[in-house]
């Protein structure tokens, strides 16, 4: 559901964990990103997460939260900008 200049750039997506152990995290979506990491042997590589909802994340994650009804604005860009540099 991106623009095709967009669409283009993006490599993957986490993986949806079993169903029958989700409710052994507490962080879902940051155990997603652990296994996409690990099932791409990236586990040592630098990520950021662009999520709606940053409570999935622990506190010390690295998570540019967004606004579901805006999307990846440029308050959204200018935080991800700050992961990058």
């Amino acid at each position: 559901m991106f623009s095709p200049d967009i669409a283009i750039r993006i490599i993957g997506f986490t993986p949806f964990l079993n169903p029958k152990n989700i409710h052994q995290h507490k962080y879902l979506r940051h155990q997603e990103v652990l296994e996409y990491l690990r099932q791409n042997q990236a586990e040592n590589s630098p990520w950021v997460a662009i999520d709606d909802i940053p409570e999935h994340y622990p506190p010390d994650a690295p998570v540019v939260a967004i606004d579901d009804y805006n999307g990846f604005d440029q308050n959204s860009a200018k935080v991800l900008s700050e992961y990058l540099t």
